[in-house]
Order: structure tokens, then C-alpha cells, then sequence
């Protein structure tokens, strides 16, 4: 701890606050730092703790509150059964980090300064990997949501895209919050299993075609299951037959 009482994490807390405010980290400087202190500071303080690297371990400190940030959000969508909380969720945590969201991207677009020891490449790739971890992870919870209520194939992949885009904008893009409740009853509608097929043809191992009846908003794993039971070599358990008279 530093002379005057500061630790290294009020740095830390001081950069992200900065970044939920929208500056990009490569925008921050000691005395905006100082300045988003809850108590006055001197420039001392932050040398003293960041004496090594200066602002590039900062950099990596804010890029892994971010991330580890991100990475909860997801996870808290992920715990829900209804897909259509989960979409919700997900929207409600992108419009919750935008400004700091922004801020990321930002940094990740302009060309990384090379640093004193040349660290700021190697800054710059923990960033932009932790962006593409954040994207992948957020595409593959929209995809299995879009699954489980019906959607595969080129309809996914279009919302999925539409929706990964949106939540990726700031200033926020529609949807809206009442525009995504009026988009979730259109999936909600597309997913019902009273419009859509109940029967599905899987083509058996000896060129037997088979019918699975399933409701179309299965989730996605009970529906794997399904059709790995109806193309065993031995095909799906059969009903005893009737005893001859």
C-alpha cells in the first residue's frame, strides 16, 4: 500500500470507472485516474503500484475486470430453462455495460502503442482475444436460446447475427427493450408447437426413413437424444406383439 493509504486495486476501480463511463483505457491517464479517486491522490500513488509496467499492467487488470465481468453476465442468462428469459438477459446485461463495451471495442480498433518495453502488443492481443471470448460465448448462448425454441438452421444463424449485432451497438440499436419483448413474441409464436410439424424424417443407417414425433421447441439436447435412440442399429424399443390366438 502506498504511502498515502491507496491500494492497488482503488486504481484498478478508478479505471473501471472510468470505463463504464465509456473512455477507452488507451484515453486514460494518471491524472483522469486521479481524478475518478473517491479521495485526493498523487500521481506517486499510482507509480508506486504500477511501477513495473506503468500503464500496461493497468491495461491488463482492465481488461480482466471486463472480462470477468462479461463472462458473470452470461453466465447468470445461462442458468435460466426459458429461452426467452435467457434473450432477455442477455439484452438487459449489453445495454447494462454499452458505455464500457464501447470503450473496449474502441481500444481494440486503433493500433496498439508499442510501450516502453514493448508490452503494448502483447496488451492488445489479451484484449482482443478477450472481446472474441465475450462475442463467441454471447453467439453460442443466442444460438442454443434460438435452438430451444424452434429455430435452426439459416433462421438461427439470421436472428442470431441480428441480435448479436444489436447487443454489440452503443448507442444502443433495436431492439429496444419494447422492441425486443414484441421480437421474443414473434420467436415465441414461430416456436409454438401448434404451427409447426410434429413430425420429423431422419434418414435410418440401411436407408430406412424414420418418423420422430417431437414438439419442435424440444430442447435442443432431448431432440439429440431422440435422434440418436431412432438410429441405433437396433432401431427405438418396439411394442410387444399381440399374442396369436
Amino acid at each position: 500500500m502506498a504511502a498515502d493509504g491507496t491500494s492497488r486495486q482503488d486504481w484498478i476501480t478508478a479505471a473501471v470507472t472510468l470505463l463504464a463511463r465509456g473512455i477507452s483505457p488507451d484515453d486514460m491517464d494518471i491524472g483522469s485516474l486521479c481524478q475518478a479517486m473517491p479521495h485526493p491522490v498523487t500521481r506517486g500513488s499510482f507509480n508506486w503500484h504500477f511501477r513495473a509496467g506503468r500503464q500496461a499492467e493497468l491495461h491488463r487488470e482492465i481488461t480482466a475486470s471486463w472480462l470477468a465481468a462479461r463472462l458473470a453476465a452470461a453466465g447468470a442468462a445461462g442458468q435460466h430453462r426459458d429461452p426467452l428469459a435467457r434473450l432477455r438477459i442477455l439484452h438487459g446485461a449489453a445495454l447494462g455495460n454499452g458505455p464500457a463495451d464501447s470503450a473496449m471495442r474502441r481500444w481494440a480498433a486503433a493500433p496498439p502503442r508499442p510501450g516502453r518495453d514493448g508490452s503494448g502488443h502483447e496488451v492488445h492481443r489479451q484484449l482482443t482475444a478477450a472481446i472474441a471470448q465475450v462475442d463467441e460465448l454471447t453467439s453460442a448462448l443466442l444460438t442454443e436460446a434460438l435452438a430451444d425454441l424452434g429455430l435452426a438452421g439459416g433462421e438461427a444463424a439470421a436472428v442470431c447475427a441480428t441480435l448479436a449485432a444489436a447487443f454489440a451497438a452503443w448507442p444502443p440499436a433495436p431492439p429496444g427493450p419494447a422492441e425486443l419483448e414484441g421480437l421474443l413474441a414473434v420467436l415465441d409464436r414461430a416456436a409454438d408447437p401448434g404451427t409447426a410439424p410434429a413430425v420429423q424424417l431422419i434418414a435410418g443407417d440401411t436407408g430406412d426413413v424414420l418418423l420422430v414425433l417431437a414438439a419442435r421447441n424440444l430442447p435442443a439436447g432431448q431432440l439429440r437424444a431422440l435422434r440418436a435412440a431412432a438410429q441405433r442399429p437396433d432401431g427405438p424399443p418396439q411394442a410387444a406383439a399381440p399374442a396369436a390366438e
